[in-house]
This record gives C-alpha cells, sequence and structure tokens, in this order.
C-alpha cells in the first residue's frame, strides 16, 4: 500500500481542506453568536413594551395627581364661600361703619379667592382631558406594541428553531471534515483559532507580499511556499497559516 493510500489528507490539499474547515468554523460561530444574541433581543422589545407601559402609568398617575388637586380646590373654594357667608351675617349684627367696611374688606378678599380657585379648577379640568387625550393615545399604542411584540417573540421562537437545526447540521458536518485534516496541522489549527477566532488563516497579499492577518512583510520564500496547496505555511511573524491563490 502505498503512503497516499495510507495518509488520506494527503490527496485532499492539506490547505484547501483547512479552509474549508475555517469557513464552516465561521459558519457555525455566527449561528452560535446569534443564538446567544436572541435572548438580548427579546430584551430590546420588551424593554420598548415597558417604556410604553412606564407612559401608560405615567398619565394615569398625571391625571389622578390632578384630580386629586381640584379636589383640594374644590375644598378651598367651599371654604371661601363658607367666610363669605359667616362675614355677611356678621355685617347685620355690626354696630360701626368701620366695622362693616373691615367686614366688607374680607368678603372681597375671599371672593377673590373664590374667582382664583375657580379659574385653577377650569385649568385642572383642561389639564385632565388633555393627558386622558394622550392617555388613549399611550394605550392605543400599547396594544399595538402588545401584539407587534407577540409577532416578535413567535419570529424568534421559530428562529432560534432553525438556527439549532443549522447549529446541529453544521457541527455534524465540521465533524466530517475534521477527518480531512492531518492530525498535526488540526492540532496546530485548533491552538490558533482559539486565540484568532475567524482569522486563523490568512491569505497573503501576493502584489505586497504581506501577511493577510498581521500585515507583515514575508520572505519570498514564505510567499512562494504559500503557493503550494500541498503544504501548509505558517507566518513567521504571527503564527497564522497562509495560502496564496494564483
Amino acid at each position: 500500500m502505498s503512503n497516499h493510500a495510507k495518509v488520506r489528507w494527503t490527496l485532499t490539499a492539506p490547505i484547501e481542506s483547512l479552509l474549508r474547515l475555517q469557513e464552516k468554523d465561521r459558519r457555525l460561530a455566527r449561528v452560535t453568536r446569534e443564538i446567544r444574541d436572541i435572548p438580548k433581543r427579546r430584551e430590546q422589545v420588551r424593554d420598548l413594551l415597558n417604556a410604553s407601559l412606564a407612559e401608560v402609568e405615567a398619565a394615569r398617575s398625571e391625571i389622578q395627581r390632578v384630580q386629586a388637586e381640584a379636589k383640594e380646590l374644590e375644598l378651598e373654594a367651599a371654604s371661601a364661600r363658607e367666610k363669605i357667608g359667616k362675614y355677611r351675617l356678621q355685617q347685620n349684627q355690626v354696630k360701626t361703619n368701620q366695622e362693616y367696611r373691615a367686614l366688607e374688606d374680607e368678603i372681597r378678599a375671599q371672593e377673590r379667592e373664590v374667582r382664583r380657585v375657580d379659574d385653577k379648577q377650569i385649568e385642572l379640568l383642561e389639564k385632565v382631558e388633555r393627558v386622558r387625550g394622550q392617555l388613549q393615545e399611550k394605550q392605543a399604542k400599547l396594544r399595538e406594541e402588545e401584539s407587534a411584540l407577540k409577532v416578535d417573540e413567535d419570529a424568534l421562537e421559530a428562529r432560534v428553531a432553525h438556527l439549532e437545526e443549522e447549529k446541529t447540521r453544521l457541527a455534524s458536518e465540521r465533524e466530517a471534515l475534521v477527518g480531512e485534516v492531518e492530525p498535526t496541522w488540526l492540532s496546530r489549527y485548533e491552538r490558533l483559532r482559539a486565540r484568532r477566532g475567524d482569522h486563523t488563516i490568512a491569505l497573503v497579499e501576493r502584489s505586497r507580499g504581506t501577511c493577510g492577518a498581521c500585515h507583515m512583510k514575508l520572505p519570498p520564500q514564505l510567499v512562494h511556499d504559500s503557493r503550494n496547496p500541498e503544504t501548509v505555511t505558517v507566518c513567521t511573524f504571527c503564527g497564522s497559516m497562509l495560502y496564496c491563490r494564483d
């Protein structure tokens, strides 16, 4: 049996096998990242809904606050009117003009207070109507966002299921590709990938003769060797595996 028959990876061009493996790893990493990020996307959608809920609650609280303020003013107006009635009764009992005029001044002061309170109550009632209108708009917006949230969550659930299936498929395909790579180079690739992620194998930029990962100028012999798909060339500066397309 020949050496080629014994050693399967020499028949499939080591760097080509490694490139296929790297591309599979990149796709697998993208899928894994998306799966990992989906809970964050769910949280972002819920944050938008929670913001709308807070706006609705704020509008309700504002209506309650204004109504409570209007109630206080109503009590103040009632108190002022009660005082006016009391002062008018006292006017019938006083014996001097000076006392009568003093009570008249008190009556006018309370009448001014009643007008001030009435004006303020009108303002508050108008404000309540405005805020009620805003509340209705915010409630309508909230209902729309709740419906959209349900749609988004269903879509995300479906996306997760699809991604999990794709991840399983990619992992299986990766396992098959691993068998095409010579163990020594596979071990080196795995170590490099742990540090460099998607940039384990770098394309040599022929026009400048530089490594595509660290961008350092490569010796001419290294550039030449990187063109041979039957060998694996390594950058002497950053350790990336190199390849060059003709």
